[in-house]
């Protein structure tokens, strides 16, 4: 590789360490994500909040050399081998690996283990780091196709959800709650939490399929989202085909793809989900 082009790559692990689904922190995150009730007991985007555990934020920011760096968020995949139970106790583990080129990215896989070592979650996670003062790629146009489900509308995310968000995740991230901090990164003011707007996809896969078993979630951000912004959520069914789970026999199985639009109508999330829906596809839980 070219001098330019050459990518120096850190390592470590941190874990397994003890988890639980504790009701009330379950609760809790439910509600700053606006979910009355979701596609289970406990929320898909729920395992995210184990990444900002103190054991394990600490650990892969020093391991890494992330100390004062300014993080958002890329990417996020979630994987359910298994639905995770409310008051359970879990294992969970995390590979990092930091990539400094010309594009400086952070990848964490989490695992999330019962009892019996069986895998039931894992989390697949992607940092971008914003250097301050650096120019930031305008964000790319997206055609927003025409919703396949009824238009579900939310928000304004306001200042005061933005950190009932930040207490359930545990994400203190600074660009959420410090202008000075925002502004020095080249934002314009405070912005939310990109998995503030795709845990909320999952109110709209539940109000459009009420039944729906999610298997996969995986979110890109495309661009900040300002507090106070309304969000927009369309969606469609790009693939059905009929399970090939004997167990779901009656079921089918959809791919679908949710895109979440700000105030201003500019696509902020898209997501792609892999479930199953009909009279033999088990709620997610």
């Amino acid at each position: 590789m070219s001098g330019l082009d050459s990518t120096q790559q850190d390592h470590l692990g941190v874990g397994p360490i003890a988890v639980r689904t504790d009701a009330i922190d379950v609760a809790a995150f439910a509600a700053a994500l606006g979910l009355r009730r979701g596609l289970g007991p406990v929320p898909l985007t729920f395992p995210i909040r184990w990444l900002s555990l103190p054991a394990i934020r600490s650990t892969v920011i020093r391991g890494l050399g992330l100390t004062g760096e300014a993080i958002v968020q890329q990417s996020q995949t979630f994987t359910y081998c298994a639905a995770l139970a409310t008051d359970c106790h879990y294992s969970f583990e995390v590979e990092a690996r930091r990539e400094r080129g010309s594009a400086d990215r952070t990848l964490l896989r989490g695992t999330v283990r019962d009892s019996t070592g069986a895998v039931v979650v894992s989390l697949d996670t992607l940092l971008r780091t914003i250097r301050p003062g650096a120019s930031r790629d305008a964000p790319r146009p997206l055609s927003v196709p025409e919703s396949r489900f009824p238009v579900i509308e939310a928000g304004p995310v306001d200042l005061a959800q933005t950190q009932r968000y930040t207490a359930a995740s545990l994400d203190d991230n600074p660009l959420h709650s410090d202008l000075s901090t925002a502004r020095a990164a080249g934002l314009d003011g405070l912005i939310i939490h990109g998995m503030l707007a795709m845990g909320q996809i999952e109110g709209a896969l539940r109000a459009w399929l009420p039944g729906l078993r999610v298997d996969r979630i995986h979110g890109n951000f495309l661009q900040p989202v300002p507090v106070g912004s309304r969000l927009l959520f369309s969606g469609r069914v790009v693939k059905r085909t009929p399970s090939a789970n004997s167990a779901d026999a009656d079921a089918e199985e959809l791919i679908l793809r949710v895109i979440v639009c700000g105030t201003a109508g500019q696509a902020v999330c898209v997501s792609e989900a892999v479930a199953r829906h009909g009279h033999g596809a088990p709620r997610n839980g």
